[in-house]
């Protein structure tokens, strides 16, 4: 009994051996719409993701600060604050519109009352945060943008002034033209311009 139970048992192996190498080539046969295709997921060859969503950009900007100013005539001003901003912008929605918007802060870490006035936090040496730009920009042409909302501005006489925690913004819309690398043209009426 114990013989043919062995016998019994190396057939099972063996065909067991057999039935899976079979198994492992199963995908080469039959017809072909059958077969495996090459995509991953049928979903994928119809749909695309969305150049608004697709190029979309983040950046996160931290900062750090302590200004102590102590002068003859005027009371000193101390202040340490940290914060930043984080900016996300869109990519461009139907290659005619793009969206922006950056949210800042200035934390205090400390700040004698008496000792107001650096610029790094509110009156009364306050925290403060909010949105300092907030905008749409539209594509005219391959190198021609109006840009709406409040938004930066760098330009030799209107721009961020960067000094502080927080960079100037500015209310209105500007109109740009880009003739190369180098040159561009630019036109804007500005209505406010929120100062940090």
């Amino acid at each position: 009994m114990t013989k043919n139970f062995k016998w019994a048992h190396l057939g099972m192996v063996g065909l067991l051996g057999i039935s899976t190498s079979g198994i492992l080539f199963a995908d080469e046969a039959g017809p072909e719409y059958l077969r495996e295709s090459e995509s991953d997921s049928p979903l994928d060859a119809d749909f695309e993701e969305s150049p608004f969503l697709k190029d979309q950009h983040w950046e996160l900007h931290l900062r750090s600060y302590f200004l102590d100013r102590n002068t003859d005539k005027e009371t000193d001003k101390q202040a340490l604050a940290t914060g930043g901003w984080i900016t996300w912008k869109s990519g461009y929605w139907r290659d005619l519109v793009q969206f922006s918007a950056t949210a800042y802060a200035s934390q205090k870490v400390f700040g004698d009352k008496k000792k107001d006035g650096t610029g790094l936090l509110q009156p009364g040496q306050k925290s403060y945060g909010g949105f300092s730009s907030l905008d749409a920009n539209l594509k005219l042409g391959d190198d021609t943008f109006l840009r709406l909302g409040r938004f930066e501005m760098n330009a030799p006489y209107v721009n961020g002034h960067d000094i502080r925690m927080i960079r100037n913004s500015f209310q209105g819309t500007k109109f740009t033209h880009k003739f190369n690398d180098n040159w561009d043209l630019g036109a804007g009426y500005l209505t406010r311009i929120k100062d940090r």
